[in-house]
């Protein structure tokens, strides 16, 4: 939901190679340094804001919950 109130969190995933663990912890990394970095705020921007979408406090929170390494 882009707009109004969040009623629940919808986790969502990537499609990694199995058995590829390397992998999957580089892209963790990755997505963890964004969210720590605060780019995460930059990459919703220029997708959302010209809907006029605005980041809610429970998005914000959760972007916090996913800047913590693996």
């Amino acid at each position: 939901m882009l707009f109004g109130d969040q009623f629940s969190y919808e986790p969502y995933g990537f499609m990694l190679r199995r058995n590829d663990a390397d992998f999957r912890l580089a892209v963790n990394r990755v997505l963890a340094s964004l969210y720590r970095s605060g780019e995460i705020l930059e990459v919703f921007r220029r997708w959302f804001a010209a809907m006029g979408a605005r980041p809610s406090p429970l998005l914000l929170a959760l972007y916090t919950l996913h800047s913590l390494p693996e």
